[in-house]
């Protein structure tokens, strides 16, 4: 009886110690450089409380109705998945990211449709997936159709973020 209370213990405090490690899915200091930056998968939530920004606001950008009304239906598809790396250490990333988060506000998109990524200035994170991407700068989102690329933005939208998804989304439905 002992034994068994003493395992059980033993047991819940293994469940608990790797649960912990399960929920920390980013670090916050390149472990190579030491230098202090999101490294991994979080939401934006997770982003805005550790990049130590200024500011996580745009507000000198809003969205075009239209092209959202139009992007709206394209991007909530079930098959369409997005994924977007950032440095917390660029600039880039500090002045398109909240404009991203914005658009995604406006277009209601669901969590489970995007990924965030925080990369080193190497562009490497732990879990390996910004090499499988081959992502060479940040900003990039990239755009998953059916699980496979069918685009990406990369550093600075050409026309506008919503516009250049459109672009994407509708040239995949003509293919």
């Amino acid at each position: 009886m002992f034994c068994r209370s003493r395992l059980l213990v033993l047991l819940l405090f293994f469940l608990a110690v790797l649960s912990g490690c399960a929920s920390s899915q980013f670090a916050l200091e390149d472990a190579e450089t030491k230098e202090k930056m999101i490294l991994g998968t979080c939401s934006w939530n997770e982003w805005k409380q550790n990049a130590a920004w200024s500011t996580y606001d745009a507000p000198d950008y809003t969205p075009d109705p239209d092209a959202v009304a139009r992007l709206t239906p394209l991007i909530k598809r079930s098959d369409v998945s997005l994924i977007l790396f950032g440095g917390s250490w660029c600039g880039d990333t500090k002045a398109e990211f909240p404009k991203y988060f914005k658009l995604f506000s406006a277009l209601n998109l669901p969590q489970s449709s995007l990924s965030l990524h925080g990369v080193s200035r190497k562009k490497k994170e732990p879990s390996g997936i910004a090499e499988r991407y081959s992502i060479k700068r940040v900003p990039t989102l990239i755009v998953l159709k059916g699980g496979k690329e069918i685009g990406r933005i990369v550093e600075y939208p050409t026309e506008s973020i919503e516009k250049d998804l459109l672009k994407i989304l509708t040239k995949s439905d003509s293919r």
